[in-house]
């Protein structure tokens, strides 16, 4: 039965690719960004259909820069791959000033991360609200990619916040946790301070590394 409902669900998919791209009035870019509208659906496959059955020169690189922002967001390692190898920029610039791996870094896509960085992405590039990936890890994994393609882990952002000041406000306990046995990373005042506001597991935890 599951088998069934899936190839039911590939069909519709296809079904849907070739009638978009049969109406004379939806371009190609418009296709792609119906399937980007889709991807926080976890709709991956029509994205696939659509970058493996058009060509690089389909879209402008706006189109395949968008894409990829929100690919590495909502997607995929394969979908970012695929859009990459199809022309995207790797640094494109998009919502406020997000490039891929700072969406990536932001929601825990180690994978994503590392094939970026591997891929010659900038990591020091910072956002509208001067935020660098580092600053918008949100796991250690993450961190430690950044950290050792040449990150800077004591790099402050909009309100002079650190990483690790940015996971104590947010109150990630198992994320300063691991910070804190990085080398070199800057304990300061300001650090201890937040960390005793937060009080509790958080307060507790800066306790017994001071000690």
């Amino acid at each position: 039965m599951k088998r069934i409902h899936a190839y039911f669900y590939l069909s519709v998919l296809l079904v849907n690719f070739v009638c978009c791209v049969s109406y004379t009035e939806d371009s190609p870019g418009e296709c792609l960004y119906r399937a980007m509208d889709d991807m926080y659906k976890r709709e991956h496959e029509k994205l696939l259909i659509l970058v493996d059955q058009l060509n690089s020169q389909t879209f402008s690189k706006k189109e395949l820069g968008e894409a990829l922002v929100r690919a590495a967001h909502y997607s995929n390692l394969t979908v970012v791959n695929k859009l990459i190898s199809a022309g995207a920029d790797i640094d494109y610039v998009g919502e406020c000033g997000d490039t891929a791996l700072i969406q990536a870094a932001a929601h825990g896509k180690v994978d994503i991360v590392h094939e970026l960085i591997k891929k010659g992405a900038n990591i020091h590039h910072a956002n509208e609200f001067d935020n660098t990936a580092l600053l918008e890890a949100s796991n250690i994994a993450v961190v430690q990619e950044l950290i050792n393609a040449g990150a800077n882990i004591n790099y402050a952002g909009n309100f002079g916040d650190t990483v690790l000041l940015k996971a104590i406000k947010n109150g990630k306990v198992a994320l300063v946790r691991e910070l804190l046995k990085i080398p070199g990373i800057n304990v300061d005042a300001d650090a201890l301070e937040c960390a005793e506001d937060e009080g509790g597991k958080m307060f507790k935890l800066f306790q017994r590394f001071r000690k």
